[in-house]
């Protein structure tokens, strides 16, 4: 198949299709051959986006939604944490520094599914506590922010709600019981 002459949202929907077949075929595999034949469609969604990231000019909103996605499979599938983390940092920073005039809640809400993967997901994954203090640093400076903010939609009320649980499950890990 040729990628190039489909358009942005067919080839994300082909990384998603490649997905949810092999997350449909899982219970199925008996042998190193099915293993492997999940493996390869696992691998299709990644190089999809891996493609659809390099090789289309993506609005803010598409990349952040195509690296976060790109990072979750990461995440669960693989332990390739550090691409993981490299595409997270390079959206995030990216999210950080976009302008726009307005409060945009769908990017909004993509930056916060980037967060949340940055400072909860990856760092359970890591398991390590040089990991976890530096998310716990990141989400104190989150939820502070967040409860000033003088924006308090619903969407933001459940994004400070998901973000206090996290600074709760990082001192736990981190056995700040004063803290929690």
């Amino acid at each position: 198949m040729d990628l190039q002459s489909l358009s942005p949202e067919a080839v994300y929907q082909l990384s998603q299709e490649y997905l949810d077949h092999a997350y449909r075929e899982s219970n199925n595999v008996r042998d190193e051959e099915q293993l492997r034949d999940y493996r390869k469609l696992i691998s299709m969604s990644v190089i999809s986006l891996e493609y659809l990231k390099s090789n289309y000019s993506l609005s803010i909103g598409q990349d952040a939604k195509v690296t976060c996605r790109l990072a979750e499979i990461l995440l669960s599938e693989t332990l390739n944490f550090d691409l993981a983390e490299t595409y997270l940092s390079s959206i995030r920073e990216r999210l950080q520094y976009h302008q726009s005039s307005g409060i945009n809640w769908p990017l909004f809400h993509e930056k916060m599914r980037c967060e949340f993967l940055a400072l909860y997901v990856l760092p359970m994954k890591r398991d390590e506590n040089f990991h976890y203090k530096i998310a716990l640093r990141n989400c104190d400076e989150m939820v502070g922010f967040m409860t000033s903010w003088k924006h308090q939609s619903l969407l933001m009320r459940h994004w400070l709600l998901i973000f206090r649980y996290v600074n709760i499950w990082l001192n736990i890990k981190l056995h700040n019981v004063k803290r929690v």
